[in-house]
Parts: C-alpha cells; structure tokens; sequence
C-alpha cells in the first residue's frame, strides 16, 4: 500500500473521528441541559413525586435511577457511535466503497 493511500485513509478516520466526538458531544450536552432542570423543578431527592410503591409496599425514591439514566443513555450513544466508527474504519481498510 503506498504512503499517499495511507495517509489519505488516515485523514479521512481522522476526519470521522471528529464528526463522532461532535455528535458525540452534541448528544451528551443536550441530554444534560434537559435532564438537570427537569430534575430541579421537579423538587429533587426529597420530593414525593420521586416516591413509587415497592413490592414490598415501602416506597422507594426513584430518583437515582433518573439521575443515573441520562448517563447510561449517553453511554449507550458512545457505544453506537464506536461501533459505527469501526465499521467505517473496516471498509476503509477493505478498501470497499463506503456508500455503496
């Protein structure tokens, strides 16, 4: 494989891999920008609109499961981005057409 071949995959993974870290970043920032206000007027931990029955008929506060759930969603959206970067990054390497 020649260096110019080389280097024009390379700039176009390195390009990819910056469209990914926008995206990326674009997602987690608007997913917290809603989460955390919501959670605010909401009334926090210590409001009962966090409180749901239990089976065992306590209530349970609900709240770090909301807390926890946009970062396992963002976490989610990083693994979906990696694993389309390394599909792009494989037909590049295959030296197939990308869109096909």
């Amino acid at each position: 494989m020649s260096d110019q071949n080389r280097t024009l995959k390379d700039r176009k993974l390195k390009n990819l891999r910056k469209i990914m870290w926008i995206i990326f970043a674009g997602i987690s920032v608007s997913l917290l920008v809603l989460m955390v206000p919501l959670m605010i007027v909401l009334g926090g931990p210590e409001s009962s609109v966090w409180m749901v029955p239990s089976p065992t008929g306590d209530l349970v506060s609900m709240f770090p499961f909301l807390l926890l759930s946009p970062l396992m969603l963002i976490g989610f959206v990083g693994v979906v981005l990696l694993v389309i970067y390394y599909i792009f990054k494989y037909r590049l390497e295959r030296d197939e057409e990308l869109f096909l």
